[in-house]
């Protein structure tokens, strides 16, 4: 008899021979296809262009296939943890609120120190507020920390007198090669089936010109070594962790419902079929249709959690004193545990929580067995908090502090994110302040 190291594998047709009444489809062959496999894992392949080979492209290839943006959405969406860890960094990146303010410089003894001192400016957060600013800095807080990057359209008011602004999905987006010298972004919805006349083209910001044109894309990402069009986010080294983990679900998803490994062997004899429905009265064909109606009957009988613990009942008869069965029913043996692949989810989580830069404290994921202690998160909340916001803020403001200079704003006024920090109730009874 086969075993299942050695048959789970195995095509329909190489089962043949290993079972009596003829070929037996393997259960788990309809297990629901999901994304969360795709994209290269050569990082160098999805992120390094090849300037020869894109040289004649109107776009930069964003991964090898053009299409890693929606691979990635794909990698995270199916993921417990990916999701929720981008999200949380988004949540801390934007804060819950934001400020107008100026750096001022003072004296304290033979100390100078820079302190933010809040402003008012009517004209620009009247501007903020028609283009919801709060919206747009989450949206772009999202972008960055999912991709690296962030694309921001401008446009001319209809009086000319500033330009507006809107983010822009960064899977929409891609950016014309350097090679090129075209200095465009391409906007289309759906890159893996592009049709390229249907293809938006706007320019990108050029620095090197005093007056940019009605309407252009500002595009702000993370530098990384070797990617010239593209950035790239933090956690990218992980990726390969994420598939892995995004398949043990699925896995135990349809062993569960369908047994994605073999679990009976299933003897009949050679003339089974034959004797339940006899020449002259059943046609070959219609023996047929009732074997391929036995075996899908069968199946649907043994396989799934709802029928765990059934039995089956099977007839034989004697003949010449030799048991002649109707029907034999081996299990076979199945290994595989509750807690298998349970070392290699915890094992993935950890390596995406580092990845990303996030502390497990904070992210409630257990070290060693156990969630962290209270004064562990606390500490790790404000370590991050103090230490791991700045350069995402910079790049998603990056292109608003552009637009407020075009616009003749006062170049003086920043935008500031109010951060909190936890303290013990015994010090503060509100459990944390303002710094």
């Amino acid at each position: 008899m086969a075993t299942e190291s050695n048959t789970k594998n195995l095509h329909a047709e190489e089962l043949y021979n290993l079972i009596s009444f003829g070929q037996f489809e393997v259960r788990g062959n309809n297990t629901p296809s999901d994304s969360s496999s795709k994209g290269s894992k050569d990082i160098a392949d999805d992120f390094k262009v090849n300037e020869d080979s894109n040289s004649d492209d109107k776009w930069a290839s964003w991964g090898a296939d053009n299409n890693l943006p929606d691979e990635l959405i794909g990698l995270v969406g199916n993921n417990t943890i990916a999701l929720g860890l981008i999200g949380f960094k988004k949540d801390m990146i934007t804060s819950p609120s934001n400020f107008l303010y100026k750096q001022k410089t003072i004296q304290e003894g033979n100390k100078v120190k820079v302190i933010e001192e809040l402003v008012e400016d009517s004209k620009i957060q009247d501007y903020f507020e028609e283009n919801n600013l709060r919206e747009y800095l989450i949206r772009c807080a999202m972008d960055y920390s999912f991709s690296g990057n962030t694309f921001t359209e401008f446009v001319k008011s209809k009086d000319g007198s500033k330009y507006l602004f809107e983010h822009k999905d960064f899977s929409d987006c891609r950016v014309s090669t350097i090679k090129s010298k075209k200095n465009k972004a391409y906007l289309y919805s759906d890159w893996a089936n592009v049709k390229e006349n249907d293809v938006e083209e706007v320019p990108l910001y050029d620095k090197a010109k005093e007056v940019q044109p009605s309407k252009f894309i500002y595009h702000a990402k993370s530098y990384f070594p070797g990617s010239k069009h593209y950035g790239v986010p933090e956690w990218i080294g992980a990726r390969n962790w994420l598939i892995l983990t995004n398949k043990i679900p699925v896995f135990k998803i349809a062993n569960m419902e369908n047994g994605s490994n073999i679990r009976f062997h299933i003897q009949v004899p050679h003339d089974y079929f034959l004797k339940l429905f006899p020449p002259g009265q059943f046609s070959d064909e219609q023996r047929k249709e009732k074997e391929v109606e036995f075996k899908r009957n069968l199946e649907k009988f043994l396989a799934g959690e709802k029928n765990a613990g059934k039995m089956i009942l099977s007839k034989f008869v004697k003949e010449m004193d030799k048991v002649v069965p109707g029907l034999i029913i081996d299990p076979v043996e199945y290994k595989l545990n509750d807690d298998a692949y349970l070392p290699d989810f915890e094992q993935s989580n950890q390596a995406f929580t580092s990845a990303i830069g996030i502390d497990p404290s904070i992210a409630n994921i257990q070290t060693q067995g156990k969630l962290s202690s209270g004064s562990d998160k606390r500490n790790g909340f404000n370590i991050y908090t103090k230490t791991r916001l700045f350069s995402a803020r910079e790049k998603i403001l990056e292109p608003i502090y552009k637009i407020m200079r075009i616009n003749g704003f006062d170049k003086d006024v920043k935008i500031g994110f109010t951060d909190f920090e936890l303290e013990t109730l015994d010090t503060n009874k509100e459990g944390a302040k303002i710094i």
